[in-house]
């Protein structure tokens, strides 16, 4: 099964340029896993751990440099964004 790449288009846009930054990033790693993983019909499986231990390292980087942003500015939904955060990581 091959998967498809996440495609990054404009409505995603924050206008946080940081968070767009780390969210273009997010899409970068995302894909070079997704490109690890249809490889071949077997997957190299140390480049799949690795490209799931830089997500996860890196999207637990970014949740918590967006939850900064979100409590500077007050934003009403961080609640619900610090629930789904916390799903993927402890902070």
């Amino acid at each position: 099964m091959k998967y498809e790449e996440w495609k990054w288009n404009d409505s995603l846009i924050t206008s946080e340029e940081m968070v767009d930054y780390q969210h273009k990033n997010l899409f970068r790693t995302i894909n070079d896993l997704i490109r690890a993983c249809n490889e071949s019909d077997t997957p190299n499986g140390l480049l799949v751990e690795v490209g799931l231990d830089e997500l996860l390292k890196y999207a637990t980087y970014h949740f918590k440099e967006e939850e900064q942003v979100m409590e500077k500015h007050h934003y009403p939904n961080q609640p619900n964004h610090t629930a789904m955060f916390s799903l993927i990581y402890k902070p």
